[in-house]
């Protein structure tokens, strides 16, 4: 299992670029405005025991915003996931960090 807070905290970029033309489309002003967010990281790493895949490892993480703030017209986050599938290099004489680590 693993589990987390994410924070993340942007400013609204300051000036503006003459050339550019905003008042036709809000997408051209994305980066003008802050955001805010607090996000909830839930989890699991699955350790795939033999076979072809043996000591792979399957990850599934779901992601709840539990805060967010904007200043302006944007999309925002509810939740999300992430599936990950990992391996580890076999270095030889090398065990982990320390021999500490089952994999």
């Amino acid at each position: 299992m693993s589990g987390g807070l994410r924070a993340s905290d942007s400013q609204a970029i300051q000036g503006a670029d003459p050339d550019l033309e905003t008042l036709r489309d809000p997408g051209d002003l994305g980066l003008a405005f802050a955001n805010e967010r607090i996000e909830l990281p839930l989890g699991v790493n699955l350790r795939i025991p033999g076979g072809p895949l043996g000591g792979k490892r399957l990850s599934l993480e779901g992601i709840w915003t539990v805060h967010e703030e904007t200043d302006g017209p944007v999309l925002a986050n509810d939740w999300g996931f992430r599936v990950g599938f990992q391996s580890a290099l076999g270095i030889p004489g090398i065990s982990g960090i320390g021999g500490l680590w089952p994999f």
